[in-house]
């Protein structure tokens, strides 16, 4: 995705955030549409200070704002690719991206050995050099935590008003909105 099509915080004042325990849901009051959401995790003994996303979707420019919300809700920890599941290209390309910005501090996930996703993406390779060069990008990325906050109190703010709208709209179901992004490919019917 071009730069140049990438949404910021300052592109969603006609959008609501809301917020249920790290799962991160955009939605457009005006179409009454939900346009992404990005799930991320408790951190783990073995990876203190680091939340896994889980799943994330969201419409054309959005992917990279709803991965910097998680990273500002969980500021000062970091956020990191999921250890117990496959990571789609597009996500792939969300966190290379991440990975050169310079605004975005990274730093390294000290692992007392390799993860079960780490070793299951070197031993699927079966020992092939190109497949081996093919995953050293993931392999890095996985190995990093990203760190990155565009304010807490502007996102408890936006959180606070999406909590308020969710409270005048008891008929919004947070799950179905989630269920039709994954299921129906972003389009709401």
């Amino acid at each position: 995705m071009g730069e140049s099509s990438r949404k910021t915080i300052n592109d969603i004042d006609d959008l609501v955030i809301f917020n249920r325990n790290g799962l991160i849901v955009l939605y457009n009051p005006l179409t009454k549409t939900p346009i992404g959401f990005i799930f991320g995790g408790n951190s783990s003994s073995e990876t203190p200070n680091t939340h896994p996303v889980y799943s994330a979707y969201s419409t054309k420019g959005y992917g990279p704002l709803l991965y910097e919300l998680l990273m500002t809700y969980y500021y000062p920890s970091g956020i990191t690719l999921d250890d117990s599941s496959n990571t789609s290209p597009d996500a792939l390309n969300v966190w290379k991206v991440f990975n050169s910005r310079v605004d975005v501090k990274k730093e390294p996930i000290n692992r007392v050995g390799q993860s079960p996703k780490e070793r299951w993406l070197i031993d699927s390779c079966g020992g092939d050099s190109t497949c081996l060069d093919n995953i050293k990008d993931e392999l890095c990325l996985h190995g990093l935590k990203f760190i990155y906050s565009l304010g807490k109190s502007k996102l408890d703010e936006l959180i606070d008003i999406g909590d308020r709208y969710l409270v005048e709209h008891p008929e919004l179901d947070i799950d179905e909105m989630i269920n039709y992004l994954e299921t129906k490919g972003g389009r709401w019917d």
